[in-house]
């Protein structure tokens, strides 16, 4: 999920797919009064994506403001824009489903949020992004804590190419590591090539933490030490 403000404080939720580590169905009340933008429920979804999207969309019936089918479109709400990609691949192949990437601009400034391309190891998940030309990138990132297990070290060697490429051919100034980094106390050691690049780039990459002016607690690597 990703959200932004606007004018008359109408809030706009962005749900870019419908895995539960993104959205809550069981805590619809979040989205009363909200413009929601929705990754397609009926094209371009697998099985369980489908059946997740069925029983959300149930759940919220009447809530929202409005709600908007997102893949491909865009949406202006005076000076702000807000730009999905079409349905990219959840990971490195359609097996977990699709999402869509999310672009947001204001002001002559943008920022691009990748959702969970676990990457961007593929073209089409990094050529919205090259599109979009962001000062600022959520990177979700590869799955390093899963390599050798449910992630290659080819898809991570891709993935590292591609996120060089963002920093030499966009105007990114700061990649804020997300999701699947934050699952990988080693991420650091992971990604070396990419800190070179961009340190020769003038580029930043760093955790949302350190954007904030605080140091980096890796929560999520931690799960199962702190749920113990």
């Amino acid at each position: 999920m990703f959200s932004t403000t606007g004018y008359h404080s109408i809030f706009r939720l962005c749900l870019t797919h419908y895995h539960y580590d993104h959205h809550n169905p069981e805590e619809p009340e979040v989205f009363r009064d909200k413009i929601l933008y929705i990754k397609d429920p009926e094209a371009k979804i697998n099985k369980s994506q489908a059946e997740r999207s069925s029983y959300f969309l149930k759940r919220i019936k009447g809530m929202p403001r409005s709600i908007e089918k997102a893949d491909g479109k865009e949406f202006h709400h005076r000076s702000t824009t807000i730009r999905f990609s079409p349905a990219v691949c959840h990971g490195t192949n359609p097996r977990l489903g699709y999402v869509v990437e999310v672009s947001i601009s204001c002001g002559g400034e943008k920022v691009v949020h990748t959702s969970d391309v676990e990457g961007p190891s593929r073209e089409e998940q990094t050529a919205f992004i090259l599109e979009e030309d962001p000062n600022l990138l959520i990177l979700d990132g590869p799955m390093t804590y899963m390599l050798g297990f449910r992630y290659s070290a080819k898809s991570l060697a891709l993935s590292i190419e591609n996120i060089n490429r963002i920093i030499r051919e966009t105007s990114v100034s700061t990649i804020l590591l997300d999701h699947h980094f934050m699952r990988d106390l080693n991420y650091v050691k992971r990604v070396v090539e990419v800190q070179k690049c961009a340190e020769e780039h003038g580029v930043k990459v760093i955790t949302a933490a350190e954007y904030a002016g605080r140091e980096a607690d890796i929560l999520g690597a931690r799960r199962k030490e702190l749920y113990g």
